[in-house]
């Protein structure tokens, strides 16, 4: 549970960053089920159970009762739900496709995610990952798989570029790779404000260096 006062999250010892451009901030315990199956199989019984028709493309997300759905290879998907909700979310799904092959996995401890936000986030994305950031390349309510530095990690724009407050997006990172994102996340952000962050055990020199060109 949550609620629990031994259960730290993996940034628990980083404070929220933020600059009038740009911030980061971890979003604890965020429930993360990786579901696998054939989609032509499994669609049917996934809508029945929760509403949602499971996207089908590169990028493709779709929401539903706080839901999202992400996917991430024609046979495997992320379901993103509030923190606490994901063990439910579990049973019922493994009721709604038993005896259809299917494999529904809980990955909340495993993974965090970091929030970034702001009139520069896209802009600071750009500096770290191959994928096609023009905002009309990649767009609210798209998501996918891609490296972020030396580490691997989800993408998803959760609001658009519309207003003064930027676009923002969620990046799911493996916790062992959190703390190692947060710093680089900052470093590429010190241009525009962020302080810049020195990974636990490490110093700086083993991030990458931005020039801000």
């Amino acid at each position: 549970m949550t609620s629990d006062p031994r259960r730290k999250s993996a940034l628990h010892n980083r404070r929220a960053l933020s600059s009038p451009d740009v911030s980061i901030r971890e979003l604890p315990f965020q429930g993360k089920l990786v579901l696998r199956g054939d989609a032509y199989r499994i669609s049917a019984a996934v809508h029945t159970a929760i509403s949602i028709d499971l996207p089908r493309s590169v990028k493709g997300t779709a929401t539903a009762g706080g839901i999202t759905a992400i996917w991430l290879a024609p046979d495997e998907w992320w379901l993103i739900v509030p923190p606490g909700e994901e063990l439910a979310l579990k049973s019922k799904l493994e009721i709604a496709l038993f005896g259809t092959p299917s494999l529904v996995t809980d990955v909340t401890d495993y993974y965090t995610t970091i929030a970034l936000e702001g009139t520069k986030a896209r802009e600071l994305l750009m500096k770290l990952t191959t994928i096609d950031m023009h905002p009309r390349a990649f767009k609210i309510g798209d998501a996918v798989s891609s490296n972020f530095g030396r580490a691997v990690a989800v993408l998803r724009q959760t609001r658009d570029d519309v207003g003064r407050q930027g676009p923002a997006f969620e990046i799911l990172i493996r916790i062992s790779m959190a703390d190692y994102l947060w710093c680089v996340l900052a470093e590429a952000g010190h241009e525009w404000g962020l302080p810049i962050e020195t990974p636990k055990g490490q110093v700086k020199q083993h991030l990458p260096h931005f020039d801000g060109h």
